[in-house]
């Protein structure tokens, strides 16, 4: 079974996309000034666990723990005052930078 992950994008404080990511296809989106990128499962509502992540120019790429790549965040380390992170009890928890 693929796993799915929900994303959640919120600008100055205004969620503004939801979307169900499926790991067996890739997503891309570009990175905006101001932003708040969540991840969370999409069907427990639950953190996500087990990702990966790495730098690749000024992309940010996620993959699933087996390393298939399904996020791209495009320039990602070139825009200033973005967060990525997961919900944890209705409150946004940013990931450690990578």
């Amino acid at each position: 079974m693929t796993q799915k992950t929900q994303l959640i994008i919120k600008k100055n404080g205004v969620e503004s996309n939801s979307v169900a990511l499926h790991h067996a296809q890739k997503s891309k989106f570009i990175a905006e000034e101001g932003m708040q990128v969540t991840l969370v499962d999409a069907e427990s509502g639950q953190p996500v666990t087990k990702l990966q992540a790495k730098k690749l120019g000024n992309d940010l790429f996620i993959a699933s723990e087996s390393g298939e790549e399904f996020l791209i965040i495009e320039d990602y380390y070139a825009v200033e005052h973005i967060k990525i992170g997961s919900a944890i009890e209705a409150r946004f928890v940013e990931f450690s930078p990578i």
